[in-house]
């Protein structure tokens, strides 16, 4: 795989000093994309264009020697293709909104950046968790730094190309005036010295396409740095408040069904018998690994999570552990499935028992079709009835009681 940074628009490059001077505005994150050959002919270029971050709220904690960085914004992603030198039309466009939390850690020159990117049609959403070690606070000076961790938690590489450069994403989102200024904005609310939350209210932004029902909804078709907005709304949802911390748990982007096929939430997986577990009277046992992430600024306690699949009674519910903001934990759920089509649903906190940021990425749904018997027997091949004498058993019209030793779904998992 070869790295790229690209700059396509003169937008994105030449205007980028005359962007750094807009208060609260950040223009300098310009294009990035990776790149991949399907073919000695076609080139693959997943882009990501995060130029429209701002400035939302600055915290100082001196004790602690720390600064934090409040951001919101958009993210636009796309595919390029190039089939022989000829480029082709993008592909694949959708608009992220984004929110991040940068904390500079000035005693020992480190920097914290955590972003969270949520996808209305709930594809690519995800975080980027990086940590780098600079001479700076590079949020606002030009200072060199050096990637210490990052992960990708979303399905697109093209946000990995600033950590591979050894620069956080938010490097000089802002200046070091604006950002006193508004870290000037807290005062405190009581002797302990907590800070008051400023509410920060996002401005409107133009609409995209107009539904049926009259509301405005993203519009698929248009080109990088077009504005977008949140479905439904003429606006993009305003953040929490953000001294009311709260947990934020959500599935991760994909699952490794059977230890070796990777698929997205909403995905459909066809799974020989052979990938499972175990096979006996016409169950498969298939493993699901998948990650339960907390990207919300509070720590989350112990809770539940539940898979069920449409169509076969009872539900798998299991325990998730404690997990500390930012974090996530990984997990593998068996879970039986019979063959045919099996359409899984992931639930956490499946009773509302947390209190969280969001509800809106607490499920993962993905549909896997199982070829083959399960340790079962064969289906007798189907015979014609007799035309006088039709009839209709009980578990074909429903109306007979299930049978005692109805198979239920087990519940090992780790």
């Amino acid at each position: 795989m070869t790295i790229a940074l690209l700059s396509r628009r003169v937008t994105g490059a030449a205007l980028l000093p005359a962007a750094l001077c807009l208060p609260q505005a950040v223009s300098a994150l310009g294009f990035s994309s990776t790149t991949t050959t399907v073919d000695k002919t076609h080139l693959v270029k997943h882009m990501a264009d995060c130029g429209s971050f701002k400035l939302k709220q600055v915290t100082d904690d001196a004790a602690a020697r720390t600064r934090s960085y409040w951001f919101d914004g958009i993210c636009k992603i796309w595919v390029d293709h190039v089939k022989a030198g000829v480029a082709a039309p993008n592909t694949g466009e959708s608009a992220l909104w984004a929110e991040a939390r940068v904390t500079w850690h000035s005693g020992a020159s480190r920097l914290e950046e955590l972003v969270k990117l949520t996808d209305p049609g709930k594809k690519h959403s995800g975080t980027l968790r990086s940590e780098f070690k600079c001479t700076g606070d590079p949020v606002v000076q030009d200072d060199p730094c050096v990637r210490l961790e990052f992960k990708n938690l979303t399905d697109w590489s093209g946000f990995s190309v600033p950590a591979e450069k050894n620069r956080p994403l938010l490097s000089r989102a802002t200046t070091g005036a604006e950002a006193n200024k508004l870290a000037a904005m807290n005062k405190p609310v009581s002797p302990s010295g907590r800070m008051a939350a400023q509410q920060v209210q996002t401005p409107p932004l133009p609409r995209g396409k107009t539904g049926a029902a009259g509301q405005s909804t993203p519009d698929a078709t248009a080109q990088p740095g077009a504005d977008m907005t949140a479905p439904g709304r003429g606006r993009l949802a305003t953040l929490p408040a953000i001294g009311a911390a709260l947990p934020d748990l959500a599935s991760g982007a994909r699952v490794v069904v059977a230890g070796k096929h990777s698929a997205a939430s909403g995905a459909m997986l066809a799974l020989p018998d052979t990938d499972a577990r175990t096979t006996a009277n016409g169950v498969c046992q298939v493993a699901f690994e998948h990650e339960v992430r907390n990207l919300g600024a509070a720590g989350s306690p112990a809770s539940d999570r539940q898979w069920t699949v449409e169509g076969s009674p009872g539900a798998q519910v299991a325990q998730t552990p404690a997990i500390a903001a930012g974090a996530a934990v990984s997990r593998v759920d068996t879970i039986g499935l019979r063959p045919g089509v099996n359409k899984l649903r992931l639930r956490l906190d499946p009773l509302n028992q947390l209190k969280e940021a969001s509800k809106a990425n607490n499920e993962f749904m993905l549909t896997v079709s199982v070829a083959g018997l399960c340790g079962g027997a064969p289906l007798p091949p189907p015979q014609a009835a007799a035309t006088d004498n039709l009839r209709f058993s009980p578990a074909q019209d429903g109306t007979a009681p299930a049978a005692a030793g109805r198979l239920h779904m087990p519940s090992g998992s780790r």
